[in-house]
């Protein structure tokens, strides 16, 4: 089984903000060249 890690810094106006991360999460995925599996996002 393959595992990437990446991580993507963003800084946000306040704790509520909803910020659309698709493009960023897409371009890794696509970067990876891994067909099938799952994306997990952890957010601090």
């Amino acid at each position: 089984m393959t595992v990437i890690t990446k991580n993507i810094q963003i800084k946000s106006k306040s704790e509520n903000d909803i910020i659309d991360i698709t493009h960023q999460v897409s371009k890794i995925v696509k970067e990876s060249k891994i067909e099938n599996g799952a994306v997990i996002v952890f957010i601090v």
